[in-house]
């Protein structure tokens, strides 16, 4: 077995390759699923939800949806480190971290907080 072959150096760069592309792929994802802001808006009936970007505050991704369209599936003081937002027709959940900030933590228990059927 020589390593010293061009097979292993183009196999060994081509394993590299697809590891390193599928961390950054991991990262990505994560971050588009990491909550930074949930915002209710005037009147209660709309809530957006504002994600982290791994390009900076500026390029951050942002969703708007009525408010019966969100749903907690647990309760913020039963989850061990994240609060799961699912949000209807988005196939993964939304994190939230529970080292976060809540101005109004009785206003989301009621609100965003809320385990709905969707």
């Amino acid at each position: 077995m020589n390593l010293g072959s061009n097979a292993w150096r183009f196999g060994f760069t081509l394993g590299c390759l697809v590891i390193g592309g599928g961390i950054v792929g991991l990262g990505v994802l994560f971050s588009r699923r990491s909550v930074s802001r949930v915002v209710l808006h005037k009147g209660g009936g709309k809530v957006t939800v504002q994600t982290q970007s791994p390009l900076g505050a500026n390029k951050a991704w942002h969703l708007t949806v009525p408010l019966n369209q969100v749903a907690c599936h647990a309760h913020r003081q039963e989850s061990p480190s994240f609060i799961p937002l699912k949000v209807k027709d988005h196939k993964f959940y939304f994190l939230m971290d529970k080292e976060g900030t809540l101005n109004n933590p009785r206003l989301f228990d009621i609100t965003v907080g809320a385990y709905r059927p969707l």
